[in-house]
């Protein structure tokens, strides 16, 4: 699983994001915007990136008392977190006495050792939810998905919606997944799309899934009615843009709607051939041309072959 890469162009906003997790009571993966399941060598790796990026003597800080305050704090934190994780003995008591101690309090519930934990704040939440972006682009369906999951419990409407429509097409594309469960809970959480934030970009995003969804199951009425509800409400969606054209194509090629079976309801039965067929008496006759002879031969006279 690849660690989440920070904007090295904006150190301010990767240090508030850092003390947002602190401040949160977030635990030392969280802090290192990591997941539970992640190895030493991540956070390793993390640690190495984020501290270029949070150093509070970089320029960004050093000239500021305030802020070089503040990346300081946030560099210890990270600091901290990087000598437990990276640490097998240290590492290992830490999962133990958290699960040991049921997460409780202000951090939520663990599902065992190790096991994944559900953030009790929206701000540890967040920083979930922005995991689970950078690994979608990146295609980690999987790792995506455990993060998601992790923010999904305490987002508000708005910030639900969009963990649905992104865990939704992860689930889809996990196949680590059963087939049956990540079909049908991917469809559920999209639908649902439509009372946390409706008439929203996310809203519909979570149409033109759902189209491809039922476009894959075969139901090709379905999901031009989705494509037009996406459209309705983002008129610039590009993808769902494309998708209709695809199949206005495809309809025009067949003459109508696919059905269930594959087939389509276009008279299938043969044309007349543009060429007509050559009677007999049409057809060419051989004719034979007239020799003219050359001027060798008018000079010198017809030779026998």
């Amino acid at each position: 699983m690849t660690p989440l890469t920070m904007p090295s162009t904006d150190p301010i906003g990767s240090m508030k994001l850092i003390l947002a997790a602190v401040d949160a009571g977030a635990d030392h993966f969280a802090i290192l915007q990591l997941l539970p399941s992640s190895l030493p060598v991540e956070a390793r790796d993390q640690y190495f990136r984020l501290a270029k990026i949070v150093h509070p003597d970089l320029p960004q800080f050093a000239n500021n008392p305030t802020l070089r305050a503040d990346a300081t704090r946030a560099f210890q934190a990270i600091t901290a977190a990087h000598a437990v994780l990276t640490h097998p003995q240290r590492r290992a008591a830490y999962i133990a006495s958290r699960a040991t101690a049921g997460m409780g309090g202000d951090e939520g519930a663990a599902e065992g050792a190790g096991g994944p934990e559900r953030p009790a704040t929206p701000e540890v939440a967040l920083i979930y939810l922005h995991r689970g972006r950078q690994l979608m682009i990146r295609r980690d369906f999987a790792g995506a998905q455990e993060a998601l999951e992790l923010a999904a419990p305490v987002l508000n409407p708005k910030d639900q919606a969009e963990c649905n429509v992104l865990l939704g097409w992860a689930m889809f594309n996990n196949e680590a997944n059963p087939e049956a469960a990540r079909i049908a809970r991917s469809k559920e959480l999209w639908v649902e799309v439509a009372k946390l934030a409706p008439n929203s970009s996310h809203h519909a995003q979570s149409q033109y899934y759902l189209a491809i969804w039922s476009k894959l199951h075969g139901e090709m009425r379905h999901a031009a009615t989705y494509l037009d509800r996406c459209l309705t409400l983002d008129p610039k969606h590009i993808d769902a843009a494309r998708e209709k054209r695809l199949m206005e194509k495809r309809k025009d090629s067949t003459g109508g709607p696919s059905l269930p079976d594959g087939r389509t309801t276009k008279n299938n039965s043969r044309r007349p051939s543009a060429v007509m067929p050559m009677s007999p008496e049409m057809a060419a006759k051989k004719v034979k041309l007239e020799h003219k002879p050359t001027f060798l031969e008018r000079l010198f006279g017809k030779t026998a072959k």
